[in-house]
């Protein structure tokens, strides 16, 4: 939670120090899968919630950093003696993109990033079926146990690589499409070999105060200006 409330404050506080950067609450649905071995598991779906700042790099680029929640999860997934773990995973991410968005006052803008992100896998509840010893018995759950040692179910941090696409409204108002892959492998060590990865894909929507991408003005509106400042 504090590294939550410092980033926020962080935000907030170069929002209002710089007419270049725009801070937007965002929230929307998440859904997650995870590949073991190259298998796939059920989706499932999650809240996912935070807040970005919007950095203008220039005239058409933006660098964007945020900090989200993400409700993750997986079903089944399958484990030595035919047993199986499902599991619904609390998740902090760090993303950061670089987005593309037409300068000027269109009533409505497209826009595309691209980039990464880091996440903790904060806490959750593990559920068990069709388990036999040493595993738990069957239809029981528990605390999710993020580790990196032989016992824990998942390791503690995931990162991997984004993109994102959507449209922006002239007032700051946004929808956005996220789709995200995990390049990390999951398994604790010592854990039934093989490896696992995340996948999520994200429906999101969001608002920007004081909208740095509102006034720019257009290369025509530019020249006007320069014109009527020289005579």
């Amino acid at each position: 939670m504090r590294p939550f409330l410092f980033l926020l404050a962080l935000l907030t506080a170069a929002g209002t120090a710089s007419a270049q950067v725009s801070i937007a609450p965002e929230v929307g649905v998440n859904l997650s899968t995870y590949s073991s071995s190259g298998n796939l598991s059920f989706l499932q779906g999650g809240l996912r919630a935070g807040v970005k700042a919007d950095i203008g790099l220039g005239r058409y680029l933006s660098l964007q950093p945020g900090i989200f929640y993400a409700g993750n999860g997986f079903s089944p997934l399958h484990r030595l003696g035919g047993s199986n773990i499902s599991m619904r995973i609390r998740t902090i991410e760090l993303p950061v993109q670089l987005v593309l968005i037409p300068a000027g006052n269109q009533p409505v803008k497209p826009f595309v990033g691209v980039g990464g992100y880091v996440g903790l896998n904060a806490g959750g509840t593990s559920s068990f079926s069709g388990t036999t010893y040493p595993f738990p018995t069957d239809g029981s759950s528990r605390p999710l146990k993020a580790g990196n040692n032989m016992g824990s179910d998942i390791r503690p941090l995931d990162a991997g690589v984004n993109i994102s696409a959507g449209l922006q409204l002239r007032n700051g108002l946004y929808a956005r499409v996220l789709l995200q892959k995990g390049l990390t492998n999951l398994i604790p060590d010592g854990n039934y070999g093989g490896s696992m990865k995340s996948y999520n894909a994200g429906l999101t929507l969001g608002y920007f105060f004081h909208c740095s991408h509102e006034h720019k003005p257009t290369a025509v509106a530019e020249k006007k200006q320069a014109a009527a400042g020289g005579q």
